[in-house]
Protein backbone atom coordinates (compact mmCIF):
# COMPACT_ATOMS: atom_id res chain seq x y z
CA UNK A 1 0.00 0.00 0.00
CA UNK A 2 1.59 3.36 -1.34
CA UNK A 3 0.43 6.77 -0.04
CA UNK A 4 1.26 9.98 -1.85
CA UNK A 5 2.53 12.81 0.32
CA UNK A 6 2.92 16.19 -0.73
CA UNK A 7 6.32 17.78 0.17
CA UNK A 8 6.35 21.05 0.73
CA UNK A 9 8.33 22.35 -2.30
CA UNK A 10 5.28 21.18 -4.57
CA UNK A 11 7.35 17.53 -5.97
CA UNK A 12 4.61 14.84 -5.26
CA UNK A 13 6.67 11.89 -3.54
CA UNK A 14 5.11 7.96 -3.23
CA UNK A 15 6.57 6.01 0.16
CA UNK A 16 5.28 3.35 1.36
CA UNK A 17 3.21 3.40 4.63
CA UNK A 18 5.51 0.85 5.98
CA UNK A 19 7.98 3.74 5.60
CA UNK A 20 5.91 6.55 7.32
CA UNK A 21 5.62 3.88 10.10
CA UNK A 22 9.38 3.24 10.38
CA UNK A 23 9.70 7.50 10.41
CA UNK A 24 7.45 7.30 12.89
CA UNK A 25 9.81 5.42 15.40
CA UNK A 26 12.54 7.95 14.51
CA UNK A 27 10.70 10.64 15.90
CA UNK A 28 12.44 9.96 19.76
CA UNK A 29 16.05 9.91 17.24
CA UNK A 30 15.31 13.09 15.91
CA UNK A 31 13.97 15.14 18.41
CA UNK A 32 17.21 14.33 21.07
CA UNK A 33 19.84 15.53 17.29
CA UNK A 34 17.72 18.44 17.68
CA UNK A 35 17.81 19.01 20.84
CA UNK A 36 21.59 18.54 21.12
CA UNK A 37 22.31 20.84 18.07
CA UNK A 38 20.01 23.34 19.77
CA UNK A 39 21.87 23.19 22.39
CA UNK A 40 24.96 24.71 20.76
CA UNK A 41 23.66 27.70 18.18
CA UNK A 42 21.77 30.31 20.61
CA UNK A 43 18.68 31.61 19.44
CA UNK A 44 17.38 28.36 17.45
CA UNK A 45 15.04 26.49 19.09
CA UNK A 46 15.20 22.74 19.02
CA UNK A 47 11.40 21.87 17.46
CA UNK A 48 12.22 24.16 14.54
CA UNK A 49 15.30 21.81 14.22
CA UNK A 50 12.75 18.78 14.21
CA UNK A 51 10.61 19.92 11.72
CA UNK A 52 13.61 20.47 9.21
CA UNK A 53 15.17 16.99 10.13
CA UNK A 54 11.99 15.28 9.92
CA UNK A 55 11.30 16.60 6.61
CA UNK A 56 14.84 15.70 5.59
CA UNK A 57 14.47 12.21 6.73
CA UNK A 58 11.34 11.60 4.96
CA UNK A 59 12.39 12.98 1.89
CA UNK A 60 15.80 10.50 2.21
CA UNK A 61 13.40 7.60 3.06
CA UNK A 62 11.92 7.67 0.03
CA UNK A 63 15.47 6.48 -1.47
CA UNK A 64 16.42 4.31 1.25
CA UNK A 65 17.30 0.62 0.39
CA UNK A 66 16.83 -1.67 3.43
CA UNK A 67 19.14 -4.04 2.26
CA UNK A 68 22.23 -1.54 2.11
CA UNK A 69 21.83 -0.17 5.28
CA UNK A 70 19.10 0.49 8.59
CA UNK A 71 16.79 3.68 7.95
CA UNK A 72 18.19 5.79 10.33
CA UNK A 73 22.08 5.11 9.18
CA UNK A 74 20.78 6.36 5.64
CA UNK A 75 18.00 9.33 7.49
CA UNK A 76 20.85 10.64 10.32
CA UNK A 77 23.40 12.05 7.93
CA UNK A 78 20.95 13.60 5.77
CA UNK A 79 18.29 15.14 9.02
CA UNK A 80 21.95 16.30 10.63
CA UNK A 81 23.35 18.01 7.44
CA UNK A 82 19.69 19.75 7.06
CA UNK A 83 19.63 20.86 10.79
CA UNK A 84 22.98 22.48 10.61
CA UNK A 85 21.96 24.24 7.33
CA UNK A 86 19.56 25.94 8.93
CA UNK A 87 21.53 26.76 11.87
CA UNK A 88 23.99 28.36 9.58
CA UNK A 89 21.58 30.11 7.76
CA UNK A 90 19.93 31.62 10.56
CA UNK A 91 23.15 32.73 11.98
CA UNK A 92 24.14 34.32 8.39
CA UNK A 93 20.65 36.27 8.86
CA UNK A 94 21.26 40.16 9.66
CA UNK A 95 20.06 41.29 13.13
CA UNK A 96 16.90 43.86 13.02
CA UNK A 97 19.69 46.08 14.60
CA UNK A 98 20.30 48.95 12.23
CA UNK A 99 22.10 51.12 14.71
CA UNK A 100 25.79 51.77 13.71
CA UNK A 101 28.08 49.34 15.85
CA UNK A 102 30.75 51.85 18.32
CA UNK A 103 34.06 52.19 17.22
CA UNK A 104 36.20 50.05 18.69
CA UNK A 105 38.69 51.42 21.25
CA UNK A 106 42.54 50.98 20.80
CA UNK A 107 42.89 47.85 22.71
CA UNK A 108 46.87 46.96 22.82
CA UNK A 109 48.05 46.45 25.82
CA UNK A 110 50.91 48.81 27.05
CA UNK A 111 54.19 47.68 27.80
CA UNK A 112 53.50 46.96 31.54
CA UNK A 113 50.36 45.10 30.84
CA UNK A 114 52.21 42.97 28.72
CA UNK A 115 54.22 42.03 30.98
CA UNK A 116 52.39 41.14 33.87
CA UNK A 117 49.59 39.22 31.04
CA UNK A 118 53.34 37.01 30.37
CA UNK A 119 54.24 36.47 34.09
CA UNK A 120 50.54 35.53 34.29
CA UNK A 121 50.50 33.23 31.39
CA UNK A 122 54.16 31.88 32.87
CA UNK A 123 52.55 30.98 36.25
CA UNK A 124 49.75 29.29 34.30
CA UNK A 125 51.95 27.06 32.51
CA UNK A 126 54.29 26.20 35.47
CA UNK A 127 51.39 24.69 37.02
CA UNK A 128 50.59 22.10 34.35
CA UNK A 129 52.28 18.68 34.93
CA UNK A 130 55.14 18.25 32.39
CA UNK A 131 54.02 16.50 30.12
CA UNK A 132 50.97 18.53 29.32
CA UNK A 133 53.24 21.63 29.83
CA UNK A 134 55.34 20.17 26.65
CA UNK A 135 52.48 19.16 24.67
CA UNK A 136 50.58 22.41 25.22
CA UNK A 137 53.73 24.38 24.30
CA UNK A 138 54.58 22.07 21.26
CA UNK A 139 50.65 22.81 19.89
CA UNK A 140 50.04 25.97 20.86
CA UNK A 141 53.12 28.07 20.83
CA UNK A 142 55.54 25.50 18.18
CA UNK A 143 52.25 25.11 15.84
CA UNK A 144 52.63 21.44 15.63
CA UNK A 145 49.61 19.65 14.98
CA UNK A 146 48.55 17.48 18.11
CA UNK A 147 49.00 14.26 16.42
CA UNK A 148 52.64 15.09 15.85
CA UNK A 149 52.79 16.58 18.92
CA UNK A 150 51.56 13.07 20.43
CA UNK A 151 54.59 11.35 18.48
CA UNK A 152 57.14 13.43 19.75
CA UNK A 153 56.17 13.52 23.35
CA UNK A 154 55.21 9.77 22.33
CA UNK A 155 51.69 9.46 23.64
CA UNK A 156 48.74 8.14 21.46
CA UNK A 157 46.73 10.85 19.81
CA UNK A 158 43.48 10.31 21.89
CA UNK A 159 45.49 10.22 25.39
CA UNK A 160 47.48 13.57 23.52
CA UNK A 161 43.70 14.59 22.96
CA UNK A 162 42.48 14.14 26.24
CA UNK A 163 45.38 15.16 28.23
CA UNK A 164 45.94 18.98 25.92
CA UNK A 165 41.91 19.40 26.66
CA UNK A 166 42.37 19.23 30.45
CA UNK A 167 45.38 21.49 29.89
CA UNK A 168 43.37 23.94 28.39
CA UNK A 169 40.27 23.57 30.94
CA UNK A 170 43.21 24.03 33.49
CA UNK A 171 44.27 27.12 32.00
CA UNK A 172 41.74 28.85 31.47
CA UNK A 173 40.27 28.06 35.28
CA UNK A 174 44.07 29.60 36.18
Amino acid sequence: MFSTLEAPAGAALSISCDQDTRLADLVPLLRRLAGRIARRWRGVERDDLLQIGLEAAWRASAHHDPARARLWTFVYPRARGAMLDACRAFEREPANDTRPLPEPADERPTPEQRLIMMEQQRRALARLKPLDRNLFQLCVIDGESLRAAAAKVGLEYKTAWVRMESAKRRLRSA
